[in-house]
């Protein structure tokens, strides 16, 4: 009987229809119309030269040119901007360096009622004390004083004696030391208006202070200087960023 002859066969249905078959395990596969050609049309699409697969995308800049955006983080320019402003800082220290080790020919007069020009060349790196201290040797009438009764007055200012030439040149002159701690020489202290360092006695200074123009000299203040200092240090640190933008 039909019903029987069934029942001993697997059913198999594929591509060309129902198909008589042994195999028990066949597996069932439906196939839609046009998806091999959809497969065989991606296949062409990813197949480069030789036949093998590529993917190439290109990304689209979505920069707008016109835009200023260096204010937007940007790790490269901010690594070459902190190598560059290394440079400058090491250069800057090596001119220091140099600047303290550069000899200063300073004009001055000994003032005790009369005049007595004289000058002595000190390094930048010395100090205050240091100048005087030499220029007592200068002095014989002097050899009994000491150093600490000698005051060194520039632009009315009674200078500290631990101050450095360094020091007033470069951190109480302004940025392009045309301040009067700037010039220690007549022919720059003429040309600009001021007048020469005067180291004076001190029982001298005290017995006329109240005249003038010993009236006008006041001792260093070394907190308002320090005001200007530190504005100093900063126009100069703008000074480097700029420098190195530049280059």
């Amino acid at each position: 009987m039909v019903k029987n002859k069934a029942k001993g066969k697997g059913l198999s249905l594929g591509g060309g229809g129902v198909s008589g078959g042994k195999n028990p395990t066949g597996k069932l596969s439906f196939t839609l119309g046009g998806d091999e050609d959809d497969e065989d049309d991606e296949d062409d699409a990813d197949a480069g030269p030789g036949g093998s697969s590529q993917f190439v995308f290109k990304k689209k800049s979505l920069k707008n040119p016109t835009v200023d955006t260096s204010f937007l983080p940007d790790k490269e320019r901010d690594e070459k901007l902190a190598k560059e402003q290394l440079l400058q800082r090491k250069l800057e220290l090596h001119r220091q360096k140099e600047l303290r080790e550069t000899d200063l020919k300073i004009d001055f007069n000994f003032f005790d009622g009369t005049t007595h020009a004289n000058s002595l060349t000190v390094k930048m790196q010395q100090t205050v004390e240091d100048l005087v201290t030499l220029a007592r040797r200068l002095y014989p009438e002097l050899s009994k004083t000491s150093i600490h009764d000698l005051l060194l007055v520039k632009a009315n200012y009674i200078l500290p004696h631990f101050l450095t030439f360094y020091d007033l040149k470069e951190l109480y002159s302004g940025l392009d030391q045309t301040g009067p701690f700037g010039f220690w020489n007549r022919e720059e202290e003429k040309a600009h208006g001021y007048v020469s360092a005067r180291i004076v006695p001190r029982d001298f200074f005290e017995r006329s202070k109240h005249i003038y123009p010993y009236t006008k000299w006041r001792v260093f203040d070394e907190k308002e200087q320090n005001e200007f200092s530190k504005k100093l240090k900063e126009e100069k640190e703008a000074h480097l960023l700029e420098l190195s933008k530049k280059d």
